[in-house]
């Protein structure tokens, strides 16, 4: 089951997207998804998706190696409702910003090989940012565990 790091890339990317344009799916409030930090990101909430290291742990056969690729996915959302921006509200359907995150890691969850391309998938670490309000943002920690051939760089 060898693979590329653009591949578990766009799989990312597609899961998401295909949970924001699902008519029942759990990312529809989901204003834009970004491959990437852009400066003209206006529309709220949003999801931006970053690579953020790749670990090579250990030569599994020979041209074979085992790759712990992370990537960041930031949350960001404007809540001007102080009572919901943490847990949002059910009467009207707002989210909060642990909703949020619990919806984004759910979604991925879901697909745990990302179309049997992944060894294993994780989320060590959600760092939460709050200091500009009324935005709330999290950064996920996604870990994906894959097997890449030593020619597919």
């Amino acid at each position: 089951m060898a693979t590329k790091t653009e591949t578990v890339w766009n799989n990312i990317i597609d899961i998401l997207n295909t949970a924001k344009t699902k008519i029942s799916g759990s990312l529809t409030y989901v204003k834009y998804i970004s491959q990437g930090i852009r400066d003209d990101l206006e529309s709220y909430p949003l999801i931006v998706v970053e690579p953020n290291r790749e670990d090579e742990t250990q030569i599994t056969v020979p041209h074979n190696k085992r790759i712990v690729f992370s990537v960041l996915i930031r949350c960001v959302m404007m809540v001007n409702n102080r009572t919901n921006q943490i847990v949002g509200s059910n009467p009207d359907n707002s989210k909060g910003i642990l909703d949020f995150v619990s919806d984004v890691k759910n979604v991925l969850n879901a697909n745990r090989t990302l179309n049997g391309n992944a060894l294993k998938i994780e989320f060590p670490t959600t760092f939460y940012i709050f200091e500009t309000y009324p935005y709330r943002i999290a950064d996920i920690t996604m870990n994906i565990e894959i097997i890449s051939q030593d020619t597919n760089r």
